[in-house]
């Protein structure tokens, strides 16, 4: 998350911020439904099927010892 512009980020283990963070979504219904939409996109843009395939090959090439992979041809991966 970005800014707290997705979401709220609640640090691990913290039951009064978890707490303050569901109060302030049900006390602000406009903003959290701008929240929800604006990381549905964001997911929707940045987390694709082939955005993961272009990483997963990267690594792959990158582990291979293969430099400057091209993100569209997996020759060379073995």
């Amino acid at each position: 998350m970005s800014g707290e512009r997705e979401g709220i980020i609640v640090p691990a283990r913290n039951v009064d911020a978890l707490a303050d963070a569901i109060l302030w979504y049900y006390r602000h219904p406009d903003e959290s439904q701008a929240m929800g939409r604006a990381a549905r996109a964001r997911i929707l843009s940045q987390f694709t099927l082939e955005h993961y395939n272009q990483r997963v090959i990267a690594l792959y090439r990158s582990l291979a010892g293969m430099h400057n992979p091209s993100p569209h041809s997996i020759e060379g991966v073995r």
